[in-house]
């Protein structure tokens, strides 16, 4: 059933792919290849731990990508007033691929160092 999981999500992100550099939909490729590296993140991350470990590092990482999505969002809107953004849509995508993977990389990070 893993291995089923982890397909869907890879299909996923190659469908995004494909909308993304082939179909010129940008936004809907972007929002596919996100789910699909979500999927798989979690699948291969959370699977066969226990219920009250499995809650503590999703609750430790929910923090933690909390505030760093809230440092990202600022860093985005500044480079947006300075130019350095030049079009909103470009900034909202930066936005949202960092405010969904942010979690992804906290919750592999608390695995790793948390017992």
């Amino acid at each position: 059933m893993k291995f089923i999981n982890i397909l869907l999500g890879v299909l996923l992100t190659v469908a995004g792919v494909s909308f993304f550099f082939y179909d010129g939909q940008k936004i809907v490729g972007t929002f596919l290849i996100l789910g699909g590296i979500s999927f798989i993140s979690e699948k291969l991350f959370f699977y066969g731990q226990d219920d009250k470990r499995r809650e503590k590092i999703i609750v430790n990482a929910g923090y933690s990508s909390y505030l760093f999505s809230l440092l990202w969002t600022s860093i985005i809107l500044v480079l947006f007033h300075y130019g350095v953004v030049d079009n909103p849509l470009n900034g909202f995508l930066l936005i949202l691929i960092g405010n969904v993977l942010v979690f992804q990389i906290m919750a592999y990070y608390y695995i790793k160092t948390q017992p």
